[in-house]
């Protein structure tokens, strides 16, 4: 089987890239005030900046949830059995911690899926 790769969009792949290199990128979430958006998906890179420089509200990022990693592992362990999850490093980011927790998890689903 063939080794699956993960990512948040903190990594600022470029989607074709990451689509040529089959490369799974989980949003983290951009507020600016009360509106949410997941990077890359709901708001492009030129729109983040364009958006920043314009408003007076100061943008916050978010950590994509463990059951968003959760279900992406799970989904691709239909796949292949091996995943390489590449991220942002737990003294930026809660992100590492919730691909961590998203790891547990799915190894918890997919061990009761095989009983």
């Amino acid at each position: 089987m063939t080794v699956k790769i993960v990512t948040d969009s903190t990594a600022d792949l470029p989607a074709q890239l990451a689509k040529e290199l089959d490369i799974i990128v989980v949003p983290v979430y951009v507020r600016f005030g009360n509106t949410l958006y997941r990077d890359g998906v709901d708001i492009s890179p030129e729109e983040f900046y364009q958006r920043q420089s314009s408003s007076s509200v100061f943008p916050f990022t978010t950590a994509p949830s463990a059951g968003e990693f959760a279900r992406t592992y799970e989904q691709l362990s239909s796949s292949t059995n091996e995943i390489v999850s590449i991220h942002v490093t737990r003294k930026h980011s809660n992100t590492y911690d919730a691909a961590l927790l998203g790891m547990k998890l799915a190894e918890r689903l997919c061990r009761k899926q095989s009983l």
